[in-house]
């Protein structure tokens, strides 16, 4: 028997002002919540991966990355605060769980997006072929 093989997606956690007006018993309430979510994915076998973000950075761009700006750049409410990779066995899984993230009640959006391993695997191999 075999087993699926099973999909990656990612989300990306959107808005930095979450905890704006909380207390500090409020937000460490929030914080468990956001732990114990990823806890339970990641012992589900379903989280491979997940960081916050800080907004401190980089924005590279332009031919071999001659323009370096301090970034990101985002609004606010639009900037990545952080990410989970979700290997899971389709999109709507993936949505089901980003419905249940606890930022949602306070401002943040879940955008779910698929990684693509088909361009992948094409970059990976056209390096192979190139030798390095």
């Amino acid at each position: 028997m075999t087993t699926p093989i099973k999909s990656e997606y990612l989300l990306l956690f959107r808005g930095r002002d979450w905890d704006r007006g909380l207390s500090s018993e409020e937000i460490q309430n929030v914080m468990n919540r956001w732990i114990a979510w990823f806890d339970r994915l990641t012992e589900q076998g379903k989280a491979r991966a997940g960081q916050p973000l800080t907004d401190q950075g980089k924005v590279i761009s332009g031919k071999k990355g001659q323009t370096v700006l301090d970034g990101p750049f985002a609004e606010s409410k639009e900037a990545v605060a952080g990410y989970i990779l979700l290997q899971v066995d389709n999109l709507d899984e993936a949505v089901a769980i980003a419905k249940e993230c606890p930022g949602l009640d306070y401002g943040l959006s879940v955008e779910v997006r698929v990684v693509d391993h088909l361009k992948a695997s094409f970059f990976l191999l056209n390096r192979k072929r190139e030798g390095r």
